[in-house]
């Protein structure tokens, strides 16, 4: 009788151990069926497709201005050139040139002229779906003498009237000036602001490609 009701009692606590282990199998089960149903809901409310969560960006004028920022230089033109100038000088009383006071040298040299436009100076406005942008007027941005090509010869100098370092400088700087107005009569004002309008509209139209946003338009206007 006693081993029979160490039987019975060996098969109680068996079958409850069971019945716990089926209990806390369900409850698992339970479990993870609210993990996954609260993290399908909480994708959809984040973005609207279950199991995806996305943050996209809005387009602002400052995201704009920021991209362009990052070209350094907007739309810029160059003009390369020699230039070859003869300088002459001689002391004169009332128009009349003194004898033996001439002095003369002619100076050659290659160049680069850069203009383009200001980016500190250019306005973007958004307007609903619309980009505008406005350019200044584009300008001589640099000058640069490539001084391994200056060449000066032909000098010719006088003891009354000797030359100088600084009749080569204000010679080649008045030249200059000459070669500015050259690159300006050919057309390199009109070429920077043409390239300006290129790399803006180029940049921000991988901006708004790489946001997903292609219904925006781009116009250009010209600030007074």
């Amino acid at each position: 009788m006693g081993h029979n009701e160490n039987i019975g009692k060996e098969l109680f606590w068996e079958r409850l151990k069971f019945k716990f282990a089926i209990l806390g199998g369900i409850l698992v089960v339970i479990l993870m069926i609210v993990v996954f149903l609260v993290g399908k809901n909480y994708g959809k409310s984040s973005n609207g497709e279950a199991g995806i969560v996305k943050s996209s960006n809005k387009i602002t004028e400052t995201l704009l201005r920021q991209q362009m920022e990052r070209v350094g230089e907007l739309g810029t033109a160059k003009y390369y050139y020699t230039n070859m100038g003869k300088y002459e000088n001689a002391k004169a009383i009332n128009g009349v040139a003194i004898p033996f006071t001439n002095k003369s040298f002619i100076i050659a040299y290659d160049g680069i002229i850069k203009a383009g436009v200001d980016l500190q100076d250019v306005t973007i406005k958004l307007e609903k779906k619309k980009i505008n942008i406005t350019l200044p007027k584009a300008k001589i941005l640099s000058h640069e003498v490539i001084k391994d090509s200056v060449v000066v010869y032909d000098e010719k100098n006088s003891i009354f009237n000797g030359l100088s370092i600084s009749d080569v400088t204000d010679f080649e700087q008045s030249q200059n000036e000459i070669m500015e107005e050259k690159a300006e009569k050919n057309g390199i004002l009109e070429e920077a602001e043409k390239n300006a309008k290129t790399t803006l509209k180029t940049i921000f139209e991988v901006f708004l490609l790489e946001n997903k946003e292609d219904s925006y338009t781009i116009e250009f206007h010209s600030k007074e």
